[in-house]
């Protein structure tokens, strides 16, 4: 055992001491896929983000001259940028913005899982992995709402873990949870936690003026999605569109949503089969992979890392703590400490955002990779409790090498087609 601890903290510590070096590397394999994908032109949902951004501007909100559901922070985000600097730079100009969220999304998620206390040096590769992902390499550079959602998740994320003590971080907090929404309504769910962290607050130490100030800025945030959702319920009773989110709530029912959701059955509005299936293509860089049994091991392995981080019992948790040779020195600090407050937090989040895509009757590799970090903590636990945490460090160093040398190969492609 003791030089199974020795392989692990000798891996875990080359790693923190490259952390700069692989850093670089691995950005700069990512940012030179995302610069050789930047220019290429608008393919599938970026045309209707392209079509609203314009209908904006002309005073309405319309795809293809149909009315639409869409979410709106793309297309506004596309039509403001239409206005400052045109419309053809407006569309890579979107791509960038959306790219450097999706990048500040992860620095963000590294911040918040340092909350978690456990080993800051595993907390930097799980998002390491994340980063080198050629999921996330291919779909950030999109002009698609993911890396928008990257940093609205994780912000919200952040300010869950560490709760906010004062106005001002409320009203931050309300923001970011109402960009989320809007950026994916089936985040929605969410909205429980701000309720009860709301309750816990004003129980503990919250002022009189402090709450309504609070409420009366949760009330103005309000109109703007009470408007929204008036717009939504018109459009959707009155017009048979032939792209919407809904479609499939009124021609299938809840149980039918739920069946696609999970993957017991393809969507008419699909060409693939999504849910459990699908989710294996969240770490396997190949369009359109599914793999039933791949999945389900990846689905359990999380589920036995999150109960391990959860309740699994201090001797599980200790090894991930970091630099301690004897777990019993440790069960004190792990029980006393706020550490498992945010794991289990984070782990609500976690389930309530797979929960509400299988409500939506959806979900496949890009709706997953804001997930990522946490499904890399839960994998390292599950590993850990297998006792073989040191040969999954090493798995996952060359996982990177994998990752890269598949964008270095991305971008090849990219570029022969192009000169």
């Amino acid at each position: 055992m003791q030089n199974v601890w020795l392989l692990q903290e000798t891996l875990l510590n080359w790693i923190w001491n490259n952390r700069r070096t692989l850093l670089v590397i691995i950005g700069l394999s990512v940012v030179a896929l995302a610069a050789s994908s930047i220019p290429i032109a608008a393919v599938a949902d970026e045309r209707t983000y392209l079509s609203l951004a314009s209908s904006m501007l002309e005073g309405s909100y319309e795809r293809f001259g149909v009315p639409s559901t869409f979410p709106p922070p793309v297309p506004l985000l596309t039509a403001s940028l239409q206005v400052l600097f045109g419309a053809e730079m407006a569309f890579y100009l979107g791509k960038v913005v959306v790219l450097a969220c999706g990048l500040l999304g992860i620095r963000v998620a590294y911040l918040t899982l340092l909350h978690t206390q456990l080993d800051k040096r595993l907390v930097y590769l799980c998002c390491l992995l994340t980063l080198a992902s050629s999921v996330v390499a291919l779909i950030l550079p999109r002009l698609y709402p993911d890396g928008l959602i990257m940093l609205a998740f994780w912000g919200f994320a952040y300010f869950y873990v560490k709760p906010p003590h004062t106005v001002k971080h409320w009203i931050l907090w309300l923001l970011i949870a109402l960009c989320l929404l809007f950026l994916r309504y089936s985040y929605g769910l969410l909205g429980a936690f701000i309720v009860l962290q709301f309750i816990h607050w004003i129980r503990s130490h919250a002022t009189r003026k402090q709450v309504i100030t609070v409420i009366a800025v949760a009330a103005l945030l309000c109109v703007p999605l009470l408007l929204w959702v008036n717009y939504l319920t018109g459009i959707e009773t009155t017009m048979d569109l032939d792209q919407s989110y809904f479609n499939r709530y009124k021609d299938d029912g809840i149980w039918g949503n739920i069946k696609f959701g999970l993957g017991l059955e393809q969507s008419p509005e699909n060409v693939r089969t999504n849910g459990i299936p699908a989710f294996a293509s969240t770490f396997v860089p190949v369009t359109g992979f599914r793999s039933l049994g791949l999945s389900l091991t990846l689905l359990a392995a999380i589920a036995i890392g999150g109960w391990s981080l959860t309740c699994g019992g201090n001797r599980s948790l200790a090894k991930l703590i970091g630099k301690v040779k004897n777990t019993a020195d440790v069960s004190q600090q792990i029980n006393t400490s706020l550490g498992s407050a945010a794991r289990k937090k984070l782990l609500a989040m976690m389930v309530l955002s797979l929960l509400g895509l299988v409500l939506a009757g959806t979900g496949f590799s890009r709706y997953w990779i804001s997930l990522l970090p946490l499904f890399w903590v839960c994998l390292f636990a599950t590993a850990t409790r297998l006792r073989i945490l040191p040969w999954a460090i090493l798995a996952s160093g060359l996982l990177i090498m994998g990752y890269v040398a598949n964008n270095l190969r991305l971008i090849a492609l990219v570029l022969d087609k192009w000169l």
